[in-house]
Formats: C-alpha cells, sequence, structure tokens
C-alpha cells in the first residue's frame, strides 16, 4: 500500500485536493486534524490540557476551542505545548487506521495532515504531496472562510511553516491558483504521476 501525505499551509486546498482524490478513485482517508479533534475530546487529553495550560481552558468536559485557538496561535511556545500533548495520541491512531487499511488490501491511502512536516512525521507516509497557493491568496481564502480579519489570518498561516520550504518536501506538487475544474485537472495529473511512478 502505498500512502500518501497530503499537506499544504492554511487555506492552500490540501483537503480539496485529499476528497477530489478519495471521490475519483475512491480512495481511503486519514484526517489529521478529525484525529486531532478526537483525540482532544479524550478524557486522558483534556485531563492534561487542564494540567498544562489550566482549567479554564476545559469546560464542561470540553475543550475551549476558542480560547485556546487564541492562546495558541499568539504563542508559539505554548502551541508546541499543546501539539506534545495531543501529536502522540493522533499518530497513535493514525498507525492503527493505517494497519486496517492495508489489512483491508488498500492500494494507496490519503493521509490528509497539515503539520506532517513541522511535526517531523515525514516517515510515516510514503510520498509528500504539497498543495500550493501563495501567501496573498491564500490568506484571502482564509478570510472568507473564517469569516475573519486580514491579521487573524495572517496569524493562522504564519504559524505554520512558510509554503515554500515545504516544497523542499515534496515528492509531487499541485498548484491550487484555478478554479475547481483546474484542481480537478491537476488532481487527475498528479495521480497518474503517482501511479506510473509506483509500477
Amino acid at each position: 500500500m502505498i500512502t500518501l501525505g497530503i499537506t499544504g499551509g492554511v487555506g492552500t486546498g490540501k483537503s480539496t485536493v485529499s476528497r477530489l482524490l478519495s471521490e475519483m478513485y475512491n480512495l481511503k482517508i486519514i484526517d489529521a486534524d478529525k484525529l486531532s479533534k478526537e483525540a482532544s475530546e479524550s478524557k486522558e487529553v483534556l485531563d492534561e490540557i487542564a494540567r498544562v495550560f489550566g482549567k479554564q481552558y476545559v469546560k464542561d468536559g470540553k475543550l475551549d476551542r476558542k480560547a485556546m485557538g487564541a492562546l495558541v496561535f499568539s504563542d508559539e511556545k505554548k502551541r508546541e505545548m499543546l501539539n506534545g500533548i495531543i501529536h502522540p495520541v493522533v499518530r497513535k491512531r493514525y498507525f492503527e487506521l493505517r494497519d486496517k487499511y492495508q489489512s483491508e488490501g488498500e492500494e494507496y491511502l490519503i493521509y490528509d495532515c497539515p503539520l506532517l512536516i513541522e511535526a517531523g512525521l515525514i516517515a510515516d507516509v510514503d510520498d509528500i504531496v504539497v498543495v500550493y497557493l501563495d501567501k496573498k491568496s491564500a490568506v484571502k481564502r482564509v478570510m472568507q472562510r473564517n469569516n475573519i480579519s486580514q491579521k487573524e489570518a495572517l496569524n493562522m498561516i504564519n504559524a505554520q511553516m512558510d509554503i515554500d520550504e515545504k516544497l523542499e518536501y515534496a515528492d509531487y506538487i499541485v498548484y491550487n491558483d484555478g478554479d475547481l475544474d483546474d484542481l480537478k485537472e491537476a488532481v487527475v495529473a498528479l495521480f497518474e504521476e503517482v501511479r506510473e511512478d509506483n509500477e
């Protein structure tokens, strides 16, 4: 089984690329954001967050996402501390799911993971696909999508590794600077290339 790690920056469209691959070629997706959300709802993780950051971030047995987001997007050290709590749980679950799909005979698997490179997870996948969009366009998309200010969008984007740096790790690059039809064409070209390389 070939695992494609799909990554990019906030607003570059990596989840759209993952979804298109899944729909067009019937591929299974493991979504790191979903796993992260599930992890942050588990009692062990919530207890650890309350211990490290304070009980005010866990209300009625749930993570106060807004307060936590405001804290970690403006403070890199705090963000690293939070990732240190959540990432090991996510990684364990990723391997469980990956093994399950492999045993079911899947030929290809998508791992949609925004922090694939930053979190040092490169070795967990076979190939890295970076979905690329220039920063200015990404800021616009994030502002529209999340209904937030330019400053907030920039904070989210700047909290991650620069998209140009990510290109250095890419086995494949998908440029998402057109419309949805352009992106579909790019996804077809990508998958044909992946298949050829793995024949």
